[in-house]
């Protein structure tokens, strides 16, 4: 059991809907089951218009791998995650009927879970967070269900560097990203090897689910929803890491620059909130920070960097609640 313990008896009942037919995900019950929902409230006072953030897991990553992370996010606001399931729970002739191929059985599988995870929190809307696997997840859970994102925090997402092949991919998780966490400084170790242990459990759990899970992320495209996320009025930032070696942010930035930069005015316009780049960072033994070859696993293991990306949640979330203040 993680640090953060599954509290079921806290998690109230979600009335039925009357209408389910508009909605086809409020057909799918128990793809997320209620005690697998992780909760864990504020330990500070909570910030005006405050609503709580849901982190979405990136690929490999558990709950007990991503405590720390949940912990920076719990400040002064409540937090909701969940681990993805190990085993398919959709109805692949439904997800094919009701789709007609628009996303995989597995895809809606997992934006299911997300969307399950706020319902059975017993919550109407919430800011949300999605790294990796999880930021194209996010994205894809917000395109069925909008009305339950204020605003969206994408994290290194997978689908946003343009064309990749299932192989380049896998060696990057594989080789390169392995290398930079064995290069990490020493007090990340301990959680460096945690974070390995459970992603190999992650991975025996169900080989051909992670193998379709690789090549999924290697053909998703989420920049075109992402502008369409926007324009309903969801807010949105994009993250990257200047050393990351699974999505780069080189190729990511230039595919913001093709699909989300409107260039029919005067000023270029980015379609979403922020585009931030973040490098990692550490305390040295003069007590300066420095910079370091951080990566792609620093949203777990790097203190400093949750801290940015918690204040860019933050910044995000006061832009919300600012501009309600000036509709009223």
């Amino acid at each position: 059991m993680n640090k953060f313990e599954q509290c079921p008896s806290n998690i109230p009942e979600v009335p039925e809907e009357a209408d389910n037919q508009e909605k086809p995900f409020e057909i799918l019950k128990d793809i997320l089951k209620p005690e697998e929902i992780i909760r864990i409230e504020a330990k500070g006072e909570k910030r005006e218009g405050s609503l709580p953030i849901l982190y979405i897991p990136g690929w490999g990553e558990t709950s007990e791998s991503t405590s720390p992370l949940l912990d920076v996010l719990s400040q002064d606001n409540d937090v909701i995650s969940f681990d993805q399931p190990r085993e398919e729970r959709i109805d692949k002739d439904f997800a094919k009927n009701k789709f007609e191929g628009e996303f995989s059985a597995l895809q809606l599988q997992k934006a299911f879970a997300v969307i399950e995870a706020i319902k059975k929190s017993g919550y109407n809307q919430v800011d949300a967070v999605g790294a990796s696997e999880g930021g194209a997840v996010l994205a894809t859970a917000a395109y069925l269900a909008p009305e339950k994102f204020r605003n969206i925090t994408l994290m290194e997402p997978a689908g946003m560097m343009g064309k990749d092949s299932f192989f380049k991919l896998a060696k990057r998780f594989g080789i390169d990203h392995a290398k930079q966490n064995r290069e990490r400084p020493e007090e990340q170790q301990e959680q460096v090897a945690t974070g390995k242990a459970d992603f190999r459990k992650f991975w025996k759990k169900n080989l051909l689910q992670s193998v379709k899970e690789i090549k999924e992320m290697s053909e998703a495209d989420i920049t075109d929803m992402i502008a369409g996320l926007h324009e309903l009025g969801i807010g949105i930032s994009l993250v990257n890491h200047v050393n990351s070696k699974v999505f780069d942010s080189d190729a990511v930035q230039k595919e913001i620059s093709k699909k989300l930069v409107d260039r029919s005015g005067d000023e270029h316009k980015v379609l979403v909130d922020g585009v931030y780049t973040i490098m990692s960072k550490r305390e040295n033994e003069d007590g300066e920070m420095e910079t370091y070859d951080g990566g792609h696993a620093d949203i777990r293991y790097d203190k400093n960097f949750q801290k940015q990306l918690l204040e860019i949640v933050r910044a995000l979330a006061d832009k919300s609640v600012k501009k309600q203040d000036e509709n009223k």
